[in-house]
């Protein structure tokens, strides 16, 4: 998908610094910080601003099954200021199928399984790849059975730990099966026995859980292997499994490294409108033009449809049933019914006739033309197994675009390959879950996660997660002293602002990496709002993306087949409204946050890093080394005071001019500030500039180093091109240097700031 990351004119020649590397780290609350609002009127701020969408009813929206659905999709919805709502619209062919192009990985059986939501997502996954020029047919394959576990298993101490959650220990989902419903032997096998939800997949691998290669734990077994044997043939209701069957269960799901890291998981909206009434209004032909657009930019997209076994159960793919023509392999449901099913969308024909999905059975024809191409989980004919699926066969078909079964949609785009010294720090591995619904208020409101560096490290990326479109996303990063009362109770080090059309969760590389020593904690905090602009109290709402499970009784007595169980702890995250914090974990005292058995966690916000060998803090408490670069192709100098910065500017083709200056570790302040639109820096002493700049549409970077007093210190000379747009400030110690610009037609604006003397 088209985003703010991958635009602009000059983006390419800002640092990459993508890559997640090692960061080794500690988890640790406000030990002794007073918590304002401990009485709960933080929380109680936020129910008393909630802001639901017309439509949208109390309670938790259920399937037909019985099952939680999930945010409303009028969140969605919600008309926004702030662009197109598809993230740029483009030209859209009448047929686009990615079979054609080679960007669709083979067809699988999930069995009698459900864990469709894994398989959906895993095509999507891998067909983004594919479209990326990542990998091959043959190469880009997941394992299904090992993220179903991953994301169905409640997590140890030793495993949290391992997954960079120390303290996280009991979180994630359980299941809830009563085996005497299910004919198989190994009661161990109730992960594959549990429903899930597409996004899922996508939060377990921002988790790192996966993905691993399909032939590191196999999805897929040879027919008559021990294994195929855990259900008994399937053709055979009255077979019982053998004594000897296999469980499906590997010893531990996470003792394997994933293959690479998840970018983006986006929701594209839901391809039906279903009023609050359960009555069907007719095809978002919005969301239709955006989930083309997805697959066409970016490959194949996962939705939720009926599977009943009259649709796509294979046993049933060469006969006519009441929604499905088998001549055609085409598929109507003309009925409003429930999704209980994921697949994933692979390309469309607008010309597809209407006529071809009638049917002996119900005779219903749909209201036009046009179909979505849809790749299923239950194999081919081909396969040894006792099943097959779609058109001839080839696990393929079609599906009306007016099909009113239609669900949410989902897409993966994959982040950069994992390599083995990666680490993730967080708190939220149970992510996002159906009983979230939205904390989104019309106060200004922000979430924080605070955490304590072991070791010397870099901070580089962080996450974020959106609800409507055109969104905008503001990080902060503080570093904190021990008295810190609050998440922004220390030094401003970074800011990071972005804005996305489309409603998702994304990894968000900060505007420079951020120097942290060991010891020193820090807090990521993020502000997330967009502009309502019609409908019920429109305005400025803002966004708070927190885990919400449910207690275990609560998801008993409504007959749930997992449990979403959300861990946390005091000081791991923070919640702001009306400019006061508190802790998190005061949600859980408010009865009108509460219903429904509703438990919060911790924030959705990780930190992604690296090891960096910085000098010991007594070698480099008096004086900072400020480095200086040229970037060819723009004319900006860029000055730094990371060395690792200057680095990695260097790899990417900024000639790199050594040391600028010797800037004192402490003194009054000069600001950093970045032009998202021209990739160009400004750096300033005056507040005044600095706000200015900022209402411009200049992100504020931080604090980018110190001055020195001007009576001992060495000056620094500002110069401004009035000819250029990009690089018009330079900034020199040298006075040649300075009066030599100044004959070339620069205009010489004085002393900026002060350097030391070396």
């Amino acid at each position: 998908m088209n985003d703010p990351r991958r635009a602009g004119r000059l983006a390419w020649v800002r640092p990459a610094l993508t890559a997640i590397f090692a960061l080794s780290l500690s988890i640790a609350p406000f030990a002794g910080v007073a918590q304002a609002a401990e009485d709960g009127s933080v929380a109680q701020g936020l129910a008393d601003h909630l802001y639901v969408p017309d439509g949208v009813e109390g309670g938790i929206e259920v399937t037909e099954d019985g099952m939680p659905k999930g945010l409303s999709p009028e969140y969605g919805r919600l008309d926004t200021a702030g662009g197109s709502s598809s993230g740029g619209r483009v030209a859209l062919p009448s047929k686009y199928d990615l079979c054609d192009k080679g960007y669709v990985s083979a067809v699988k059986n999930q069995l009698r399984w459900q864990n469709c939501w894994v398989f959906a997502s895993m095509s999507s996954l891998e067909s983004n790849l594919l479209v990326q020029g990542r990998g091959s047919l043959a190469g880009n394959d997941f394992s299904e059975r090992q993220l179903t576990q991953a994301r169905r298993t409640l997590v140890s101490s030793s495993q949290a730990e391992r997954l960079g959650a120390v303290g996280q220990a009991g979180e994630g989902v359980e299941p809830i099966v009563d085996v005497g419903d299910y004919r198989y032997v190994h009661s161990d096998n109730d992960f594959l026995l549990s429903s899930g939800y597409i996004y899922e997949a996508g939060d377990a691998m921002f988790n790192g859980m996966g993905p691993v290669a399909e032939a590191t734990v196999p999805s897929e077994v040879e027919e008559n292997s021990d294994m195929y044997w855990v259900f008994g043939p399937m053709d055979d209701p009255d077979m019982i499994a053998p004594v000897g069957a296999t469980s499906w269960r590997v010893s531990d799901p996470y003792a394997y490294d994933p293959v690479l890291w998840i970018d983006e998981s986006l929701s594209l909206g839901t391809l039906g409108i279903v009023n609050d009434q359960g009555v069907y209004e007719g095809v978002d032909w919005d969301a239709v033009s955006r989930v083309k657009q997805a697959v066409m930019s970016d490959g194949a997209v996962s939705v939720g449809i009926y599977s009943g076994g009259s649709v796509s159960s294979p046993s049933f793919s060469d006969t006519d049933t009441e929604y499905y023509n088998a001549e055609h392999a085409a598929q109507f449901v003309s009925d409003t019914i429930g999704m209980g099913h994921f697949v994933a969308i692979v390309g469309w024909d607008d010309t597809f006739p209407k006529e071809n999905f009638v049917n002996s059975v119900s005779h219903a024809t749909p209201e036009g033309d046009g179909a979505w191409i849809i790749k299923d989980s239950y194999g081919t004919i081909d396969s040894q197994w006792w099943s097959h699926s779609g058109e001839d066969g080839t696990g393929f078909r079609y599906v009306s675009y007016y099909d009113r079964s239609l669900d949410y949609t989902c897409q993966l785009v994959a982040g950069p390959n994992a390599a083995s010294d990666d680490v993730t720090l967080q708190y939220d591995l149970l992510g996002t879950s159906p009983y979230s619904d939205a904390l989104l208020v019309d106060q200004a409101a922000s979430a924080a996660n605070v955490f304590t560096a072991e070791q010397d490290m870099l901070l580089e990326a962080t996450t974020a997660s959106t609800i409507t479109d055109n969104s905008t996303v503001k990080i902060e990063v503080y570093l904190l002293g021990a008295g810190a009362s609050s998440p922004t109770d220390g030094t401003l080090a970074g800011t990071t602002t972005k804005t996305y059309a489309i409603p998702g969760r994304y990894r968000v590389d900060l505007s420079k990496p951020i120097e942290i020593r060991e010891g020193q904690r820090f807090s990521i905090v993020e502000t997330v709002s967009s502009n309502v602009v019609e409908g019920k109290g429109s305005g400025t709402m803002y966004y708070l993306a927190l885990e919400c499970g449910t207690t275990s009784e609560y998801a008993k007595s409504q007959g749930y087949d997992h449990h979403w169980n959300a861990v946390s702890n005091s000081g791991e995250s923070w919640v702001m409204t009306n400019g006061s914090w508190a802790d998190a974990k005061t949600l859980n005292g408010n009865a009108e946050l509460t219903t429904n058995g509703k438990v919060y966690g911790n924030a959705l916000i990780k930190a992604y890093g690296s090891e960096a060998d910085l000098p010991p803090a007594s070698e480099s408490a008096k004086t900072v080394t400020m480095w200086r670069l040229y970037n060819q192709y723009t004319g900006e100098h860029l000055y730094t005071s990371s060395k690792t910065e200057y680095d990695n500017l260097g790899k990417i083709g900024w000639t790199q001019e050594n040391v600028a200056w010797i800037a004192p570790a402490e003194g009054e302040e000069v600001y950093r500030l970045y032009n998202p639109y021209s990739s160009d820096h400004h750096y300033t002493m005056k507040e005044d500039e600095r706000d200015a700049l900022v209402k411009l549409g200049w992100s504020y970077e931080g604090v980018g180093w110190h001055s020195a007093p001007a009576a001992s210190g060495v000056p620094l000379y500002r110069l401004f091109n009035p000819y250029e747009q990009i690089g018009t400030h330079h900034y020199t110690t040298s006075t040649s240097e300075r009066d030599q610009m100044v004959k070339n037609g620069w205009v010489d604006e004085n002393i900026a700031w002060y350097g030391v003397k070396s």
